[in-house]
């Protein structure tokens, strides 16, 4: 029985693992199609980067509300959730035309799922399934968000460079339901310990403003926010289409080749810098 339990737990990791893989490699598909999307919707790159901060604003709105849902309904609806969106919002942004689209299925649904769908969610429910190697199994589990993308990404960049990036977009979405269906069928609902249900009965902003109270939540807070300014809104939207621009009068006379190994090489170099929140 603890072998079969072990198991389980273990299995819990990886699915969380594949979680936040699919999951963070949604919000890097936005850099990686930039291109795409100037050349064939016309678009300005000033828009589309406003598209990408659209995201990251619902997530920054969604996530205390996100972490109020974890202590009353537990993170396995959580995460379903996530996915859901994730998936409702790259198979929008699969099929837009109208810059409406791109706003709604990215910046609104799809930031909505990155919020739920994210580390936050995956740390609670690997903690409470663990009393043993809990640093251990936390800590495989939420590097989903970076060592997940190293198999991810590139696998993205070598679709968008191969068939249309429509079609990235749409695998996006289609590996979000599969998450999905698999957090419903292998995640079991994992109860909150007995310290933790007290929260059940207190209102979310009364819980926020005490928060506000502590020094060490400043720290947290100030120091995610310069990384989500500096990495999620510059790198991670940016550093992907840069080459593009600066590459030589050679290197534009052998583009389809070029586009694909820059676009893959920078795929490579991306998660080393990717954000864990």
């Amino acid at each position: 029985m603890q072998s079969r339990s072990a198991f389980g737990g273990w299995s819990l990791v990886a699915i969380c693992f594949l979680v936040l893989s699919v999951s963070f490699a949604a919000r890097a598909v936005l850099g990686l199609s930039m291109p795409y999307l100037e050349r064939d919707l016309h678009w300005t790159r000033g828009f589309i980067s406003g598209g990408g901060a659209l995201a990251l604003i619902v997530m920054a709105a969604v996530a205390p509300v996100a972490g109020n849902m974890i202590n009353r309904y537990g993170a396995r609806l959580l995460l379903c959730g996530g996915l859901v969106g994730i998936a409702a919002g790259m198979g929008l942004s699969s099929a837009m035309q109208a810059p409406w689209q791109f706003l709604v299925g990215f910046g609104g649904l799809a930031g909505l799922g990155f919020g739920m769908a994210a580390t936050h969610a995956v740390s609670t429910i690997v903690s409470l399934r663990f009393e043993e190697n809990r640093g251990l199994a936390v800590g495989t589990a939420t590097a989903g968000s970076t060592a997940g993308q190293l198999l991810m990404v590139p696998l993205v960049a070598a679709l968008l460079t191969r068939t249309d990036w429509r079609w990235s977009y749409l695998a996006i979405a289609i590996a979000a339901l599969v998450m999905a269906g698999a957090v419903l069928l292998f995640v079991a609902p994992v109860p909150a310990r007995g310290g933790q249900r007290r929260h059940d009965e207190v209102p979310l902003i009364g819980e926020t403003l005490r928060l506000f109270r502590l020094p060490v939540f400043h720290l947290l807070l100030w120091s995610y926010t310069i990384c989500g300014f500096t990495t999620s809104g510059i790198i991670e939207v940016h550093l992907l289409p840069m080459p593009r621009p600066a590459a030589s009068r050679r290197w534009r006379a052998r583009r389809p080749m070029a586009c694909s190994r820059r676009s893959i090489s920078a795929a490579w170099c991306f998660p080393a810098g990717s954000p864990t929140g």
